[in-house]
């Protein structure tokens, strides 16, 4: 797909495998970018489980993260988890988790996290050998996540980023509803995700416990994508990966809050939906995109429309940013007026009873 690309897979063979004794993996990558997809097919693997998000490890990390032994602070530890709605969604037994990590000794931060996780494998994939994690998220954490487990395992998976936004607007009810400027702002914020995932790629590619998977191949070429996922983990490969879906339905890996922008994951792998964005994105939209990530596209294999076409819509663009940024500026002027005012009744209230208290003191005298 790139010249990127082909170092990778270049580094990807010459690369030792690495044994999975205390090296957990940790999935992550832009919001709809497949984090869940390749999550579902790891966990359909016999040798891994992997639950659904939740931020609890890198959250709590200012708080016990310098203690090298929380034995004294397992119920507090356990309340502050089970106070995350989302790691209450893995219906964790919370008096078997107590019991797992009161048997560790020492109990530092790293051994208590890797305990949450073991603890859920025992409950609901007790054949799995290696815990994991995924959130798109842990684009920001990948400092934290090696500070506590050096030995752990990344997969990046990389997407068009078009194709995100695309999903994000088409899922997200929260876009079909905003303001078509606030749209655009929307955006931009995405670009900002993209180039911050562009710095891990550029910090870590040569890193041997980090791995590069596109998006478009993995849907387009499951079976091949998938084998060298394995062969870098150093496990056989399994075809119940393909089947992913199956095991979904079974053991309903998907949160029920999450059905709704996830109802494929109950369904066979397919690449229908790789250029969907062609047809779903304004040319406003497809203008800042690939004005702002030019470079990085092109570097990660994405291909991006004439800039001639671009310069017709950067002007769509910087026209309804405008109307938006007006919007914002309008917005908090009228807000700023209706706290003068608020102000001013008050001052005005507290006047008039001064001057009430006045006129009774002199009526007495």
């Amino acid at each position: 797909m790139s010249k990127l690309k082909n170092k990778l897979y270049r580094h990807r063979h010459i690369m030792e495998s690495l044994s999975q004794q205390n090296q957990p993996l940790f999935v992550f990558g832009m919001e709809r970018s497949g984090t869940t997809l390749l999550r579902l097919m790891l966990t359909a693997h016999p040798n891994f489980c992997i639950p659904p998000e939740s931020l609890f490890f890198v959250n709590l990390e200012p708080k016990y993260g310098s203690s090298q032994d929380l034995s004294n602070q397992i119920d507090n530890f356990l309340t502050d988890i089970y106070g995350d709605p989302r790691f209450r969604e893995w219906n964790v037994d919370r008096e078997k988790l107590r019991q797992n990590l009161t048997a560790q000794k020492p109990l530092n931060y790293s051994t208590a996290v890797a305990t949450v996780y073991q603890t859920y494998v025992q409950q609901f994939d007790g054949q799995a050998g290696c815990w994991g994690d995924k959130n798109p998220w842990n684009i920001y954490h990948i400092d934290t996540i090696l500070k506590y487990f050096p030995n752990a395992r990344l997969i990046l998976i990389i997407r068009d980023l078009r194709a995100i936004y695309a999903s994000l607007k088409r899922n997200e009810k929260k876009f079909a509803k905003t303001w078509k400027g606030a749209c655009i702002a929307n955006v931009v914020a995405t670009t900002q995700q993209w180039q911050n995932l562009f710095e891990v790629i550029k910090n870590y590619q040569n890193d041997e416990r980090f791995h590069i998977l596109f998006y478009e191949d993995l849907v387009t070429n499951p079976q091949e994508e998938l084998q060298g996922v394995c062969n870098w983990l150093g496990v056989p490969f399994s075809q119940s990966m393909l089947e992913f879906n199956q095991k979904n339905a079974q053991k309903k890996l998907v949160p029920t809050r999450e059905l709704g922008w996830h109802a494929k994951t109950f369904q066979p792998v397919s690449s229908d939906r790789i250029e969907a964005w062609k047809h779903e994105l304004s040319d406003s939209e497809l203008a800042v995109l690939e004005i702002l990530n030019y470079k990085t596209m092109l570097h990660l294999g994405y291909d991006c429309i004439p800039k001639t076409w671009q310069v017709q819509r950067l002007l769509k663009f910087y026209a309804d940013y405008s109307q938006y940024i007006y919007w914002r500026l309008s917005k908090a002027n009228l807000q700023r007026v209706i706290g003068k005012i608020r102000e001013g009744l008050a001052s005005l209230k507290t006047l008039q009873l001064s001057l009430t208290r006045k006129l009774s003191q002199n009526s007495i005298q």
